[in-house]
């Protein structure tokens, strides 16, 4: 049975669909309720998060049951969550930076979107570099969330480091993983920054590997 908190937050989800013409729908995986937005496009990273539009009352409402595993939604719901997460995570702050800082994040671990979170975090920048060196392939995007809502030129050090050393170890397949999307987005804004030899790696790597 469906509590009345999850019954909120479904409504809130179904709000923000029609308001975005999305296609809101809940279907059965395994046991447990899964949601889905059907329409969206995660790779225009771009665009502005779905939940843009949220009250406090329902970023926190909405949060809360993610990180607690109350609300389980699909890959691509996951990803505007977490974006919602880096963006106004502060409001279950004490929740999240708990979750980041007891789970381990040193393999394979289907909870990486909520790393979206360590931008608020005092600690972020050497965070960032840490994980992204211990994060394997495809469980990497709560941190390229985390880094694509806190911009600066020294996360632009730490990514372009990070592209560098995957290439380089001739074990990176970035188009398998999705990371192709992520290079390629950092890789049109860094070319209007920085000259054209401190991004020569990645910018090899996109057209080596991911073209």
């Amino acid at each position: 049975m469906i509590g009345s908190r999850m019954m909120n937050n479904f409504e809130i989800l179904s709000r923000i669909a029609e308001r975005n013409n999305l296609k809101f729908l809940v279907e059965p995986d395994n046991g447990r309720e899964v949601s889905i937005m059907e329409g969206l496009d995660n790779f225009g990273r771009e665009d502005e998060c779905i939940f843009a539009e949220c009250t406090d009352n329902e970023v926190t409402s909405l949060l809360t049951a993610w990180l607690t595993d109350d609300l389980k939604g699909d890959r691509d719901l996951a990803f505007q969550l977490a974006r919602l997460l880096a963006a106004r995570g502060g409001l279950v702050g004490e929740l999240a930076a708990k979750i980041i800082c007891e789970e381990s994040w040193n393999g394979f671990n289907c909870k990486q979107m909520f790393l979206a979170y360590i931008c608020n975090m005092d600690d972020f920048k050497a965070l960032l570099a840490q994980y992204l060196a211990t994060m394997p392939g495809d469980f990497r995007d709560g941190l390229f969330i985390a880094a694509m809502h806190a911009e600066s030129h020294e996360v632009d050090g730490i990514l372009i480091n990070a592209f560098s050393e995957w290439y380089k170890s001739g074990d990176w397949f970035p188009a398998g993983t999705g990371e192709d999307g992520w290079l390629e987005y950092f890789l049109k804004k860094w070319i209007k920054v920085y000259s054209l030899e401190k991004i020569e790696v990645p910018l090899r790597a996109y057209f080596d590997v991911c073209v």
